[in-house]
């Protein structure tokens, strides 16, 4: 479950700061779900967005179009957005 507090969608509250591993850039991502977000990267899945839905939204993980056979097979569970971009839901919230 997510630990978000009065954290609204689209704020930077609750965020940690890391370096991505392929392009060494700064990548914000919520902390209840950092662990489960380096973890993939540990495994070299590139995410490429995430958020843990601050209590009010579904909680989503988006990797780069060569990693969702990577997560499937991982066990993870996704759905198509409205935008028909792959959610897929962590395990972590």
């Amino acid at each position: 479950m997510c630990n978000c507090k009065n954290v609204e969608i689209g704020s930077y509250d609750n965020q940690v700061i890391r370096l991505s591993w392929w392009n060494n850039k700064e990548i914000c991502i919520d902390k209840c779900i950092v662990d489960e977000i380096e973890l993939l990267w540990d495994n070299e899945i590139r995410t490429e967005g995430c958020c843990c839905g601050h209590n009010k939204l579904k909680a989503m993980i988006n990797v780069h179009e060569g990693h969702h056979q990577r997560m499937i097979n991982l066990g993870y569970k996704f759905w198509i957005n409205i935008h028909d971009t792959i959610c897929y839901e962590p395990k972590s919230c």
